[in-house]
C-alpha cells in the first residue's frame, strides 16, 4: 500500500503539473490575464505592388495587464516598412476610440521607458513577438498595428502572386478573425485565384469589385496559416520579378496541394484531439489493470489465524522486504536488534558492542549479518567493537570515507537482494515477461502520446504521457511473487497492521511462542517497519502486570537493564513507562540519523 500511495501521490503531481505547463484549462491552471477577443486586418493592395496593412485587436481583461505580448508575421514576400503600434481604451461602441501611440523602447536612449512602449523579441522566419508595456486598466483595449509592405506583389509570367501570414496572434486565445483585402481595380470573378492554406477551413466572399471579405474561427497555435492569391498583373502599374522559378501554374498548383494537405491535417487532428480523453482513460485503466495483477495481487486474500508465525521465524529484514520496503536504514538497525536479542551485541542507550568481536565462527548468521557486523563494528570505528549511528553519520561525512562508504552500501544492498532471494519467494519468470510487458506497454504509449503531441500540440496530448510513465516506473525491478511469497506477504501485511495490538498476534503465535518470546521477537519487526512508536503506545494497552512484565524483559535485552529483585507495581509500572520511552526515543531517533545517512 506505501508504494501504492506513493503512485496516486506522484499521478497528483503530476496532472497538474502538465496542465499548468502546457496551458490546459483543467484545475484552474494555465490561466490568461487576457483574452483576444476579435482581430480585424484590413489590407490594401497598391498599384506598386505594395500592401499597406492595419491589424486590429479587442483584448479584454478583467484584472488589467502591465505586459502582453503579440505577433507580427514575418512577411512570405518582401519587407515591412513604417511600422507604428497605437493603443486605446475602447469605452463604447458607439464612441469613437481615442489612440495614443505606443513607442518603440530602445535601451541604449538615455530617455526613460515612454507610458506606452514595445520592444520585439523572439524573431523568427515565421514572425516576431512584440512585448508590449504600459499601464492597461481593466477592460477593453483596442492595439492597432499599422505597417506597409514593400514589394510583396511579385510576377510570374503575366500573373501577379500575392502571399501573406495571417493571424498569429494566437497564444492569448483569439476567438474570431476577419479580414478585408482590396485590390488596386474592380476585378471579375474569373480572373482571380485565392487559396488557403490551414488546418482550419476558412471563408471569403468577394463583392464583385475589388474586395475580398474574409472570416476565421479559433485557428491552433501551430496552423501556420497563409494565403495564396493570384490575379493579372495588369491589375498593378509596375511590379518587381518573382525569384521563383517556376511557372504560375506550377505555383498554383504547389498551393492547391499544400491547401490540401492542411486540410487533411486538420481534419486528423480535430479527430485526434477528440479521441484523446478516451485514450487517456484506456490507457490508465490499463495500467490499473496491470498494476493489480502484477504488483498487488493476492491483495485480498485473508491470512490463516497463524498469521504472525512466519513474521517471527524469518528476520525482520526479511518481513520488510516482502511488503517492499527497500530503506537500509530500519534494515541495519532492526538487524542489529536482532543481533542483540541473540546476545551476539548488547545494546547501552544509543551504543551497540559487539560481546565476541574475535568469533571466527559465523555458520549461523546470514551475509548479511556477517558483513553488518564487520563494517558497523569495526571499519566504522577502526576497530572498537562499540558504535552507534551518530558514528556512521560522522563516517559518511568524512570525504576520505566516501568511496569506501559507496562500496559498503552497494554491497549491502547487494547481500540483501541475495537473502531476500534465497528465500525463494519470487516468481522469477513472471517477474521478468510482466518487467518486460510493461516497459513495451510503456514505451508504445510514450511514443504514441509524442506523436499526438507533435500532431495536435493540445494539452491533453501532454496528459497522454502519465499512464506511459507509469507503465515503465512500475516495470522497472518488478519483482513478482509466488504462491508462497502472496501467502507470507498477506501474514506480513496483517503481522505490521496488529503491531498497536499485541494480543492478536500473542494469539496468532501462541503454538510456538510465549507472550514474552513474541513481544522480543516483535521489536525488531516493528523498527524495520517503522512502527516503534505504534509497537510500544500499544503494549500500554495490557493490565499493569502484564505491562511490567514485558517491559522488564524488553529492557534488559535492548537496553541491558536489570529488572528489581523486588518492587512496588505501582511505582514499577511508572518506572517502566519511563524507561519504556526512553528506548523508544532512542530507537527513533537512531533510525532517524541512519535514514539521514542513508536516503
Amino acid at each position: 500500500m506505501p508504494k501504492l500511495r506513493r503512485l496516486i501521490t506522484a499521478c497528483l503531481l503530476i496532472l497538474p503539473l502538465l496542465t499548468a505547463c502546457f496551458g490546459a484549462p483543467v484545475f484552474g491552471f494555465g490561466a490568461r490575464r487576457h483574452d483576444i477577443r476579435r482581430v480585424h486586418i484590413d489590407i490594401d493592395l497598391l498599384s506598386g505592388g505594395q500592401a499597406e496593412i492595419v491589424e486590429q485587436y479587442e483584448i479584454t481583461s478583467e484584472t488589467g495587464m502591465r505586459r502582453f505580448q503579440l505577433d507580427v508575421v514575418a512577411p512570405l514576400q518582401g519587407r515591412i516598412t513604417d511600422f507604428t503600434i497605437d493603443a486605446a481604451k475602447a469605452e463604447s461602441d458607439l464612441a469613437p476610440a481615442l489612440f495614443t501611440k505606443i513607442l518603440r523602447y530602445d535601451a541604449t536612449s538615455d530617455e526613460g521607458r515612454a507610458p506606452y512602449s514595445y520592444e520585439i523579441s523572439s524573431p523568427s522566419a515565421e514572425r516576431q513577438t512584440l512585448n508590449i508595456t504600459g499601464q492597461f486598466d481593466p477592460g477593453r483595449w483596442i492595439i492597432r498595428i499599422s505597417y506597409t509592405l514593400a514589394n510583396t506583389v511579385l510576377q510570374t509570367e503575366d500573373t501577379a502572386i500575392f502571399r501573406l501570414r495571417f493571424f498569429p496572434s494566437r497564444k492569448a486565445g483569439m476567438q474570431t478573425g476577419t479580414m478585408s483585402l482590396t485590390l488596386p481595380q474592380p476585378l471579375q470573378n474569373s480572373e482571380y485565384q485565392l487559396l488557403f492554406v490551414s488546418e482550419t477551413p476558412v471563408q471569403y466572399t468577394f463583392d464583385e469589385v475589388q474586395t475580398f471579405r474574409i472570416s476565421a474561427g479559433a485557428l491552433s497555435q501551430s496552423d501556420d496559416a497563409r494565403l495564396f492569391l493570384t490575379l493579372p498583373a495588369s491589375v498593378f502599374a509596375e511590379l518587381d520579378a518573382s525569384s521563383d522559378t517556376r511557372t504560375a501554374a506550377e505555383q498554383i498548383d504547389a498551393a492547391v496541394l499544400a491547401s490540401e494537405r492542411a486540410l487533411a491535417r486538420g481534419t486528423m487532428t480535430t479527430r485526434l484531439s477528440a479521441v484523446q480523453p478516451i485514450w487517456f482513460l484506456a490507457a490508465l485503466l490499463f495500467w490499473i489493470l496491470y498494476y493489480l495483477r502484477f504488483e498487488r495481487e493476492g491483495m485480498m486474500r485473508g491470512p490463516g489465524p497463524d498469521y504472525a508465525l512466519w513474521p517471527s521465524r524469518v528476520p525482520p529484514l526479511a518481513v520488510a522486504q516482502i511488503l517492499g520496503k527497500k530503506k537500509l536504514g530500519p534494515l541495519i538497525l532492526s538487524t542489529l536488534l536482532r543481533l542483540t536479542n541473540r546476545r551476539t551485541l548488547k545494546m547501552e542507550g544509543y551504543v551497540f558492542t559487539w560481546r565476541h568481536p574475535d568469533r571466527v565462527d559465523y555458520s549461523r548468521y546470514s551475509s548479511f549479518e556477517v558483513f553488518l557486523l564487520h563494517w558497523f563494528l569495526g571499519e566504522i570505528t577502526d576497530g572498537d567493537p562499540a558504535a552507534s549511528a551518530i558514528q556512521v553519520k560522522n563516517y559518511k561525512r568524512n570525504k576520505k570515507n566516501a568511496s569506501r562508504f559507496a562500496d559498503s552500501v552497494r554491497q549491502m544492498e547487494t547481500e540483501l537482494k541475495r537473502s531476500f532471494d534465497n528465500m525463494r519467494l519470487l516468481d522469477r519468470r513472471k517477474s521478468w515477461y510482466a518487467g518486460l510487458l510493461g516497459l513495451i506497454f510503456g514505451i508504445a504509449i510514450v511514443l504514441t502520446a509524442l506523436t499526438m503531441i507533435f500532431l495536435t500540440g493540445t494539452a491533453a496530448a501532454y496528459l497522454l504521457l502519465l499512464p506511459g510513465l507509469l507503465f515503465i516506473w512500475s516495470s522497472r525491478g518488478l519483482k513478482h511473487l509466488n504462491e508462497e511469497g502472496l501467502k507470507h506477504r498477506t501474514e506480513a501485511r496483517m503481522y505490521r497492521d496488529k503491531l498497536d495490538t499485541m494480543s492478536h498476534i500473542f494469539k496468532s503465535c501462541s503454538s510456538h511462542y510465549t507472550e514474552i518470546e513474541a513481544a522480543i521477537i516483535a521489536l525488531p519487526r516493528a523498527v524495520a517497519l517503522n512502527k516503534t512508536d505504534v509497537f510500544m503506545d500499544g503494549l500500554k494497552q495490557f493490565s499493569k502486570r502484564r505491562y511490567i512484565i514485558l517491559a522488564q524483559v524488553l529492557l534488559k535485552i535492548y537496553d541491558s537493564q536489570e529488572p528489581p529483585s523486588t518492587y512496588d507495581r505501582d511505582e514499577e509500572y511508572e518506572r517502566c513507562l519511563r524507561e519504556m520511552d526512553s528506548l523508544k526515543e532512542t530507537l527513533i531517533t537512531s533510525l532517524s540519523i541512519l535514514n539521514q545517512v542513508f536516503g
